[in-house]
C-alpha cells in the first residue's frame, strides 16, 4: 500500500512537470534552450512511466511463479521429529517452547534460541527498516540488501533448528552413564559451544568409543551450528560405524540431504527401510526416498517408491484413517506431482483429487 501511494504521488508531480513543459513549448517564445529542456523532460517522464510499468509488471509474474513453486513441491514427512526438519523455515513436528527438563537440567528453550541468534536478529531488523525508510537507493544497492537480510532469515531459522534438533534428541537420554557427554551438553545448553566441543576432543571420544555414538553425534550436531560441515560428516560417520542404529542412519542421511549430497542421503535413506522399527517409519522412509529421487531425476525409482509407501499408508489407514489418512493424501500429492512432471496430467489430476478429498 505505501508502495503505491508513494507510484501515484510521483506520477501525479510528473504530470504537473510535463503539463509545465508542454506549456513552455505553446508559448512559443522561439528560444531553443527552453525547448530542448522540455522535451527532455517529457521523454524522461515517458520513460520513467514505461518502465516502472514493466517492472510492475515482472514482479507480479515472478510472484505468481514463486507461488505455484511452493505449491507444486514433493513433500518430506516426518519420522521423528529429533530428526527431522525443515531447515529453511525452523519448523519441527510438535516444536517445544518454554522450560523443559533434561536429566534434572532446567533448558529454556526461547531463550536459548534467543541468544543464539540475537545478532543475526538485530541486523535483520535493521535491514527491514532501512529497505523501508531508505528513498532515494540504487536497485543494485536494494537487491544486495535484500539478499543480505534473506540469506540472514536463513541462517536464523536453521540455528533455531538446529538448537531443537539438539535438544529433542537428548530429552531421554540418561546421561549419568558418561560424564563427560553430560558436561558437554551443559556448556552448550549455556551457550558455550566452544567449550563444549573442546571436551568432546576426538581423543576424548576415541579412548571411549564403545560409549561414544551418542557423544559422536552431539560433536556433529554442534559443528553443524560452526558451519564446520566436513569435522560434522566426520563424526557422523564415525558415529554409524560404532552403533548403525535406524536413528543414526537417518541423521545423516538427513545430513547430507541439507547438504544437497542426495546420492549419499539415498544410500543411508536405503539401509533406515531395512532397520525400520515400525511399518510407519518404513513408509515415511519411502515416501521422503521418492522426494530425493525425484530431485535427482531417477523418476521411475522415485515412483515406486512413492507406491510403495502409498501402498503402506493405506494398510494403515484401513485399521486408523484418522491417524494416517492425512499421510495417504500426502502421498498422493507426491505422486502428483511427480505425475505433472512427467506431463501425464490424468494421472496427476486423479492422484490430487483424491488428496483433496481426504
Amino acid at each position: 500500500m505505501k508502495r503505491f501511494f508513494a507510484h501515484t504521488l510521483t506520477l501525479i508531480l510528473e504530470f504537473i512537470v510535463l503539463g509545465l513543459a508542454i506549456a513552455w513549448l505553446c508559448s512559443g517564445n522561439g528560444k531553443l534552450e527552453p525547448m530542448i529542456a522540455a522535451l527532455t523532460a517529457i521523454a524522461a517522464i515517458v520513460g520513467s512511466f514505461f518502465s516502472r510499468s514493466k517492472d510492475c509488471g515482472k514482479e507480479k509474474k515472478n510472484n505468481n511463479a514463486k507461488t505455484w513453486n511452493n505449491i507444486n513441491s514433493p513433500v518430506l514427512q516426518d519420522i521423528n521429529a529429533s530428526v527431522n526438519i525443515d531447515y529453511s523455515t525452523g519448523k519441527i513436528e510438535n516444536s517445544g517452547s518454554g522450560t523443559i527438563i533434561i536429566n534434572n537440567i532446567p533448558v529454556d528453550i526461547d531463550t536459548l534460541k534467543a541468544e543464539w541468534t540475537k545478532e543475526d536478529k538485530e541486523r535483520i531488523e535493521e535491514l527491514k527498516e532501512l529497505l523501508a525508510t531508505t528513498k532515494e537507493l540504487h536497485g543494485r544497492d536494494r537487491l544486495a540488501w535484500d539478499k543480505e537480510k534473506t540469506d540472514l532469515e536463513q541462517k536464523v531459522a536453521y540455528t533455531e533448528a538446529k538448537i531443537q534438533e539438539i535438544i529433542k534428541s537428548y530429552e531421554t537420554v540418561d546421561m549419568d552413564s558418561s560424564p563427560m557427554y553430560k558436561e558437554a551438553l551443559e556448556l552448550f545448553i549455556n551457550g558455550k559451544l566452544d567449550e563444549a566441543l573442546a571436551v568432546l576432543d576426538d581423543a576424548t571420544l576415541e579412548a571411549n568409543e564403545k560409549k561414544g555414538a551418542d557423544a559422536r553425534i552431539l560433536k556433529a550436531q554442534m559443528l553443524e551450528l560452526k558451519y564446520d560441515f566436513k569435522n560434522a560428516e566426520a563424526n557422523y560417520l564415525k558415529a554409524v560405524s560404532i552403533f548403525p542404529s535406524f536413528e543414526n542412519n537417518l541423521r545423516i542421511a538427513s545430513f547430507y540431504y541439507e547438504l544437497n549430497e542426495f546420492k549419499k542421503s539415498e544410500a543411508y535413506l536405503r539401509i533406515c527401510v531395512a532397520l525400520a522399527k515400525t511399518t510407519k517409519d518404513k513408509a515415511c522412509i519411502l515416501n521422503n526416498l521418492g522426494v530425493l529421487q525425484r530431485n535427482i531425476n531417477e523418476l521411475q525409482q522415485a515412483e515406486a517408491s512413492y507406491r510403495e509407501a502409498l501402498q503402506t499408508y493405506r494398510e494403515l489407514a484401513a485399521n486408523n484413517p484418522q491417524a494416517y489418512l492425512p499421510y495417504v493424501a500426502t502421498t498422493l500429492n507426491n505422486l502428483g506431482t511427480l505425475q505433472s512432471y512427467l506431463k501425464d496430467y490424468r494421472k496427476a489430476e486423479a492422484y490430487y483429487q483424491e488428496a483433496l478429498k481426504i
